[in-house]
């Protein structure tokens, strides 16, 4: 049997020496240094195996530049591979525009070095100006301002709709939007706007709402009436309808009433519907009066006052009331006989202020004679004074020698009074009369 061969001590401590010497193993040291990117794991500067991979990652600012190797890989001969600067100065992302897009190219790019200019096509609903459409990287890394090289597409003129008209038009490209209102009358239904929108590759208005009319509900009937609308059943905005009563009663309130709207949406009735409320017949026959209007018999309303006022050779009674009114149940309230008949007026007595040339019957006066010794009561009957009462009186207005005699007459019968103990007050007014007739 042969025996494997054995290695010599001296060689097994060069192998081991050779191993520990710097690449004897194959390492690369620190990765290449570029400009603008740093290694992405800055933890290891070092000691790195063969066919390691260092990936580097582009400082603030910069980017990647496309096409360019951003990787290096430690070789076999412990050197990195050759990298070049992978990393450049760059604007960022083009500016997004609402009438317009990045063209397909231009889209994928995301490197933009100054100087760099990118193009942009219309969106829908948007046409071409005369400006190129094109937003350049400037050289502090910022895009230059875009210029309108896209406009919205006109959906010309609104139009409202039936009984209603577009407002506030101050637009009519793709986007715009312009308010509808209604007619007075009639309400809206559906959006309160229309705008310009995109319909295959133009545009048109949307469709506009509807203009619907405003209507009211049936007015309220009455009773003891009706109105000239029970053969209707559409009420419009502003129509009307007139009430009128049945025979017998009168109409309080406004005979017409006319649909309107508070909030252009429900239709209203303007006012409540009026009341028919019984009226009264003629007013009552009184046997000395009539009423003043002679004119009207019948059909007094409700809380009618009719005045009378009396017929010729009468007068007003006093206290009494000469009016009368149309009660809630159409009958009239009660009245007496409020006219008396006229008496001639008093004798020239002492004149008391409240002396008039008529008074009714049953008035009663009381007057003084001249020389205020007496007091006379009288009540006028039948236009005629009592007979004693016109004797006193034309005694009185007798010449002064009649007067004379009257008082020698009156101081002898009191001197009786006091020799015959008797009351002569109780007599007094048929004495007085005898004895101005016996002179």
């Amino acid at each position: 049997m042969v025996s494997a061969p054995r290695c010599r001590p001296g060689a097994w401590g060069l192998l081991t020496l050779l191993l520990l010497l710097p690449g004897a193993r194959g390492q690369c040291g620190a990765p290449p240094r570029l400009r603008r990117a740093v290694p992405r794991d800055t933890n290891r500067t070092e000691g790195f195996p063969i066919n390691a991979e260092v990936t580097y990652k582009c400082l603030d600012g910069c980017v990647k530049i496309p096409g360019k190797s951003d990787t290096v890989v430690c070789l076999s001969n412990s050197e990195w591979s050759t990298v070049g600067e992978c990393c450049d100065a760059s604007c960022g992302a083009p500016p997004r525009i609402k009438s317009a897009a990045l063209s397909k190219e231009d889209e994928m790019k995301n490197y933009h070095p100054i100087g760099t200019t990118v193009s942009y096509v219309c969106r829908p609903g948007y046409e071409r100006t005369e400006l190129r459409p094109v937003v350049t990287c400037l050289e502090n890394l910022t895009w230059s301002e875009a210029p309108a090289f896209c406009r919205g597409k006109s959906c010309g003129v609104p139009k409202g709709p039936e009984h209603g008209r577009a407002v506030d038009v101050t637009n009519d490209l793709y986007g715009a939007k312009v308010n509808i209102i209604c007619d007075d009358g009639f309400r809206l239904r559906g959006q309160t706007f229309i705008q310009c929108l995109l319909k295959g590759d133009q545009v048109e208005w949307t469709q506009p709402p509807t203009c619907q009319a405003i209507t009211c509900s049936p007015p309220p009937n009455i009773t003891n009436g009706m109105h000239n609308g029970s053969n209707m059943e559409i009420f419009g905005y502003n129509s009307s309808v007139t009430y009128e009563c049945d025979h017998n009663f009168s109409l309080i309130g406004e005979a017409s009433i006319h649909c309107t709207t508070k909030d252009n949406i429900k239709g209203v009735w303007n006012g409540s519907a009026p009341e028919c409320k019984g009226q009264c017949g003629a007013p009552p026959r009184l046997r000395r009066a009539v009423p003043h209007d002679t004119n009207r018999t019948e059909g007094f309303p409700i809380n009618t006052e009719v005045t009378y006022r009396c017929l010729d050779g009468f007068v007003k009674i006093p206290g009494k009331s000469d009016t009368v009114v149309c009660l809630s149940n159409s009958q009239w309230s009660t009245i007496g006989e409020c006219c008396g008949r006229l008496c001639t007026a008093l004798p020239r007595l002492r004149r008391d202020t409240n002396l008039r040339e008529g008074f009714p019957i049953n008035t009663e006066v009381t007057d003084k004679c001249p020389d205020g010794s007496d007091k006379i009561s009288g009540h006028g009957i039948d236009r005629r004074i009592s007979s004693a009462i016109i004797g006193i009186c034309l005694s009185i207005g007798a010449a002064v020698v009649s007067a004379g005699i009257f008082a020698a007459l009156t101081k002898k019968w009191q001197n009786k009074k006091r020799s015959y103990g008797v009351n002569p007050d109780s007599q007094m007014t048929e004495t007085t009369s005898n004895l101005i007739l016996k002179v």
